[in-house]
């Protein structure tokens, strides 16, 4: 598995190609046999292969004729790569002769070179940094930036100033409401899961700071210092294209008398901030995780306190809270105002084994769907029958993980990928393997933005439940071997924590 999957799309990058001229695209099929030819062809590559040939309009290719086509090493790539003229066939090429790279499931070094004499020729960063190619016309071009050397990049600021200029609520719902079809459009033309979740954060951030600005317009903030927090995955950087809220308020009371009426007085602006964001599209937490419930509208003491006593008394009700409110991250107002509670995590959180084992054991509660002989453990009955939950039961495994990690480490990036590269291998995982778990993680959140963009597509309220045997065989084998890879960091953690804490 590679970071190239994130990159490809279900078609990959030929499936507007038919126009173009017919060397253009014999060159092109040409170039990814070649590519195949690298290590010997083996029948899934031949299976991509046709698929690339029939999308270029020249019909399937046989296995016979596959083998034959490929042998011929004669013909150089730069000739093969440089013969094709038409813009978005060069576009695409990159990303199919990734499809084919990965088709056998592993990617060898042999292909890896080949690889990167294509994304030299055609101009693009080396294989593992795939930029947004600036050709492909489903990114919306707000997205794009072209960097000094000519390579493309993502960049929402543009959009994010549009959102900031929205004069009210009603203008400001319009314009999130954007925010859902640009994310289909990225995840459709095969941008990283990492950067699409990325960018759908960033402008919930800017939809949140607006409407709070929107609602404070209307206030006395006199002697209000605050901060609006968000927690979960918006905490994290990363909301996929459905979610609702979480958040809180930290405040200073200062040399207030009155604290309760400063809660009181911020819990009432926090409502009309969450009703305004439910009016964007964020519905509100069916738990009550929002700003607008006292509950979590808490001092800087306050907020310590809880992390403190959630640490040092781990109740399952404490258990369930570390999950959601250690992920957080300062929105909007006074940031220095949430150093305190980080602080906390960090004095707290790496000396306490026992908290540590028994949020192992909590994450141990979600096992990955896998049965005997490694076959998909789907739900067998109610309206859930013959699927998988990939959020509770995939993703979730390695947000527990790298989270737990991160507390052991006194880590305070809360992203995942973040905490899998520094806590992780703070704790002693090999480099290699640490880069094993962000990839598997990124093939999970590459199929949830799929499949939530098919059902929008399908005028679907979007979910996370898949039919894993609905998914094509290459993918199936990808998915099983993430699960096994979840599965193998629980018993790592297991036999870490929870023999540490038994005193083994």
């Amino acid at each position: 598995m590679t970071k190239a999957l994130e990159n490809v799309g279900d078609a990959g990058g030929f499936t507007e190609a038919r126009g173009a001229g017919t060397l253009d695209r014999e060159m092109y099929l040409a170039a990814v046999m070649r590519l195949a030819a690298v290590d010997g062809l083996v029948d899934s590559e031949e299976r991509v292969i046709s698929e690339v040939a029939i999308g270029l309009g020249l019909g399937p290719v046989t296995a016979s004729s596959a083998r034959r086509r490929s042998r011929d090493r004669a013909v150089d790539t730069a000739v093969l790569v440089g013969g094709v003229r038409d813009e978005d066939l060069r576009v695409g090429l990159l990303f199919d002769a990734y499809r084919v790279a990965a088709a056998d499931g592993h990617v060898s070094r042999a292909e890896l070179e080949e690889l990167g004499r294509i994304a030299a020729i055609l101009g693009v960063h080396p294989v593992g940094e795939l930029p947004v190619p600036a050709a492909n016309a489903h990114v919306p071009h707000a997205f794009l930036r072209h960097d000094d050397d000519g390579h493309s990049r993502l960049d929402s600021s543009e959009f994010a100033g549009e959102i900031a200029a929205a004069a009210d609520v009603p203008a400001l719902a319009a314009r999130a409401r954007d925010i859902g079809a640009l994310g289909r459009d990225l995840v459709d033309a095969g941008i990283s899961a990492s950067q699409v979740t990325r960018t759908v954060s960033a402008l919930a951030d800017a939809v949140s700071e607006r409407a709070i600005r929107l609602v404070l317009e209307g206030e006395d903030l006199a002697g209000l210092d605050f901060c609006w927090l968000a927690f979960g995955s918006e905490g994290r950087r990363e909301q996929t294209l459905c979610t609702d809220q979480d958040n809180g308020l930290v405040f200073d009371p200062g040399e207030a008398s009155d604290v309760e009426a400063m809660r009181a007085h911020l819990v009432e602006i926090a409502r009309k901030v969450n009703d305004a964001l439910a009016a964007c599209g964020f519905p509100h937490c069916k738990g009550g995780v929002m700003a607008g419930n006292p509950s979590w509208c808490l001092t800087v003491d306050e907020w310590r306190e809880r992390f403190r006593g959630w640490i040092e008394t781990p109740t399952p009700e404490a258990l369930l809270n570390a999950s959601i409110f250690f992920d957080f991250r300062p929105i909007f107002g006074n940031e220095a105002l949430a150093a305190p509670m980080r602080a906390q995590l960090a004095l707290s959180a790496p000396g306490n084994r026992r908290f540590l084992s028994q949020m192992v054991q909590n994450a141990l509660a979600r096992r990955p769907p896998l049965g005997f002989f490694h076959n998909f453990a789907v739900a067998a009955g109610g309206e859930h029958a013959g699927t998988v939950d990939l959020k509770c039961g995939a993703a979730a495994l390695f947000v527990d993980a790298a989270r737990i990690y991160a507390l052991a480490a006194g880590e305070g990036a809360p992203g995942t990928e973040d905490r899998m590269r520094c806590a992780a291998a703070a704790a002693g995982v090999d480099r290699r393997e640490v880069e094993g778990w962000v990839e598997a993680f990124h093939f999970v959140q590459v199929l949830r933005l799929q499949h939530q963009l098919e059902q929008g597509r399908g005028g679907e309220a979007p979910h996370n439940r898949i039919d894993p045997y609905a998914l094509n065989p290459l993918e199936q084998k990808f998915f099983r071997e993430t699960l096994r890879l979840a599965a193998s960091i629980q018993k790592r953690m297991e036999r870490e924590f929870c023999g540490a804490a038994a005193g083994v």
